[in-house]
């Protein structure tokens, strides 16, 4: 498994290079000029998601659309993903997820209206849009549209299936002590009660789960952030100084450049709110709408609530907390004795030991206990004989020691080594640290929060997936692929995240490429649109 995280990381860091990035970002600043800077109709745009008018073709209403898209954004990406982000790239990258986000709004908005205006009513007479159809048909490239189709129906799997399960079993595990397995077996059996039922079924479990779960997220991270209000004036500054000149290493964060904090927020904000990625637009084409412009609008407003609101929320908690600075070593695991000893310790905050600020006899203790296998290893942190003995052992690599490949006998002196930095924390660790400030209920909220989140997701991404087989192999491919989903769902939870996590940021990267390039060529058409009813104030038109 190790072998294959670091086949994937080598992968995501080509996808995710510079051409990509420059190509995602600056289509988002591109479409963002071109329609004279649409994010300035936003407020008409939330007054219009609101509506619950049923006028027009289409499967579902706006409104349940909207609440369908954004469940599939509204999910881990703005709780594990975030924080994964600050862990990976430092506080800066949530700057950079947050511009990501206001200028992905001109994206959303147009791969939405290319869907609708090249959607197609299939011979069971349902509605079927998305990027596949408009490269077909706007583009007359079927062969792209075969490509993202293709990119979507297994990426899928990925970003809106595993991460998600295995997002909810872990916390589950870590907070209550779930088996993975179970946790994986009840979200399985959820999801094919609802998936089976079709896209109604969705929108309508939809519709009933996002408004109280994003009320409710929105309330908890409000309340901690008024908890530590005082903090909040250097926490927005660090954010901004970071975002353009990187994080140095403080407490147990290892530190991360600009270059990181870039790469690490735009695509954990691609990740969160799919602008450009071209999944949403899939179930925008199924919206009864009285022409593209008003769905467009309707689904730009996914954006702002997904990123402009609750991830800039997330991030600002997390930075707030400092949860982000410290090394903790989780403890449900350890022994009945040794964890008592930790919970006795002043090394002992949030739920979990400060490893590096640990006296260095329980140091030692933990180490002989296998509680740490691996740590990061400072420059002239350790002593010179060790860091030799270690080399030759061949325990250290790149800077990363692995305790258990060390002799035994050394394992005192390793405890008693100053400059201890653990590696970096997992996103729900951050995430659930932070939530511990609300008395009693703190890990309660963020629990239920991540699984309605988790849920919903589950149950959009099905739905883009299935229209993308359909497109590739017909209706006939619709029944198993619900049935597929539902297995994934069980498998997804007990896997690791690390290579999971990487899987979906691949797959998000090369499903945004044809996607960019036809939101790119037909620009014009998107202008023409925009023009002929927003411009000229013909939106009630069909």
């Amino acid at each position: 498994m190790a072998e294959l995280e670091r086949i994937l990381d080598l992968i995501a860091g080509y996808v995710w290079g510079a051409p990509l990035l420059i190509l995602l970002f600056g289509t988002h600043l591109f479409l963002t000029f071109r329609l004279r800077f649409i994010q300035r109709y936003i407020g008409k745009a939330i007054r219009l998601s609101l509506e619950r008018s049923q006028e027009g073709e289409g499967d579902i209403s706006q409104f349940g659309a909207l609440t369908t898209a954004l469940a599939a954004t509204i999910g881990t990406g703005n709780i594990v993903g975030v924080a994964t982000a600050v862990a990976a790239g430092g506080p800066g990258a949530i700057l950079w997820m947050w511009l990501t986000g206001v200028f992905g709004i001109s994206t959303k908005y147009a791969e939405a209206l290319l869907s609708v205006k090249y959607r197609i009513t299939t011979p069971e007479g349902q509605m079927a849009g998305g990027p596949m159809y408009v490269l077909e048909r706007g583009m007359n490239q079927r062969w792209l549209g075969w490509l993202f189709a293709l990119l979507t129906a297994v990426a899928a799997f990925g970003i809106g299936n595993m991460v998600q399960a295995n997002s909810i079993a872990s916390m589950l595990n870590e907070t209550f002590d779930i088996p993975n397995w179970a946790s994986g077996i009840v979200m399985a059996v959820l999801t094919a009660v609802v998936v089976l039922g079709g896209i109604t079924w969705i929108s309508r479990a939809c519709e009933a789960l996002v408004p109280f779960m994003a009320c409710a997220y929105v309330v908890g991270c409000l309340y901690l952030l008024i908890m530590h209000i005082d903090r909040i004036p250097a926490s927005i500054a660090l954010i901004l100084s970071s975002a353009f000149s990187g994080t140095a290493l403080t407490g147990g964060f290892l530190g991360a450049g600009v270059a990181q904090a870039i790469r690490f927020g735009i695509a954990r904000g691609l990740f969160s709110n799919e602008s450009g990625l071209g999944s949403a637009p899939i179930v925008a084409a199924a919206a009864q709408t009285r022409n593209p412009v008003r769905q467009a609008l309707v689904s730009s407003t996914g954006t702002f609530w997904d990123t402009v609101v609750v991830c800039a929320m997330t991030g600002l908690v997390i930075v707030n907390s400092q949860s982000w600075t410290l090394s903790l070593l989780p403890v449900k695991d350890l022994s009945p004795d040794l964890r008592a000893t930790v919970e006795a310790s002043p090394a002992f905050q949030h739920g979990g030991l400060d490893f590096g600020k640990a006296p260095a006899d329980l140091r030692t203790a933990l180490l002989t206990a296998g509680a740490w296998s691996t740590v990061t290893v400072l420059p002239d942190a350790f002593p010179a004989g060790l860091r030799e003995t270690a080399s030759a052992a061949g325990a250290l690599r790149d800077e990363t020691l692995t305790v258990a490949s060390l002799p035994a006998e050394l394992l005192p002196e390793l405890g008693k080594a100053e400059g201890w930095r653990p590696p970096p924390q997992k996103g729900s660790v951050l995430t659930k640290t932070a939530f511990a400030d609300i008395p009693t209920i703190g890990p309660l909220v963020l629990t239920l929060g991540l699984l309605t989140f988790v849920f919903s997701t589950i149950l959009g991404w099905e739905y883009y997936g299935e229209k993308a087989a359909e497109y590739l192999l017909g209706s006939r491919v619709i029944l198993p692929y619900r049935i597929l989903w539902v297995f994934s769902v069980l498998v997804g939870s007990m896997i690791t995240l690390n290579a999971v996590w990487t899987f979906a940021d691949i797959a998000n990267g090369l499903m945004a490429v044809p996607n960019l390039i036809a939101l790119i060529a037909l620009n014009p058409v998107i202008l023409a649109e925009t023009r002929t009813y927003l411009w000229e104030d013909r939106l009630d038109e069909a």
